[in-house]
């Protein structure tokens, strides 16, 4: 916080910074999301921010999910609604056709963003994008996710994610267990992944 109380080097710092991304941004703490404000002032912009209040971990260490609500408040977030859609294979031939391919989309983001603006939305607000399109698990892992976290959003449905797997296949087979402990937790997860190993040897 001392460089905060610091005229001088914060003017010498936030102009060096034109552009700032934080990733996982639901694990910042209040010193952190202060931080944030003060290097990207809500009238500068220029700030792009990946968090997910379910993947919310580390409150053990002082991380505070509610900065997702103060970014809302603070930088007037408009959502946008923009129907998942994948990058055509081509995208990935070149990392030039991969930029053009990402120039191209987010003009068409921009568009969108604006046209559903509504007026009352403050000059310099910024957008807010649901990202529901997942590369990592198959849609049955993803619908059994959605379900148990489903509970915590009985107020609030229309809130939760609704996520879409990449891969069409949905042949994946999920069960959700309760442990006590982390010692029981690691031997329900890492013995039969012991015993399919030895299994196959």
């Amino acid at each position: 916080m001392e460089l905060l109380e610091s005229p001088s080097a914060g003017r010498d710092l936030a102009a060096e910074i034109s552009h700032l991304l934080v990733d996982e941004f639901q694990d910042t703490n209040l010193v952190q999301y202060e931080l944030i404000r003060w290097l990207v002032p809500v009238e500068k912009g220029n700030l792009f921010c990946v968090g997910d209040a379910d993947q919310a971990i580390y409150g053990w260490r002082g991380a505070d999910p509610r900065n997702l609500r103060r970014l809302d408040e603070d930088y007037g977030l408009v959502e946008c609604n923009v129907p998942p859609r994948l990058l055509a294979a081509d995208a990935f031939a070149s990392p030039a056709a991969l930029e053009r391919t990402l120039e191209s989309s987010f003009k068409r983001l921009t568009t969108l963003a604006q046209r559903q603006q509504p007026p009352s939305a403050p000059p310099s607000h910024g957008v807010q994008l649901r990202l529901e399109l997942n590369y990592r698990a198959r849609q049955g892992v993803l619908e059994a996710s959605m379900a148990a976290l489903a509970p915590a959003y009985q107020r609030s449905p229309a809130q939760q994610l609704s996520l879409q797997a990449v891969t069409e296949a949905r042949d994946a087979r999920v069960e959700m267990l309760q442990a006590t402990d982390s010692q029981t937790e690691a031997a329900t997860v890492v013995g039969p992944l012991l015993q399919a190993r030895a299994a196959s040897t």
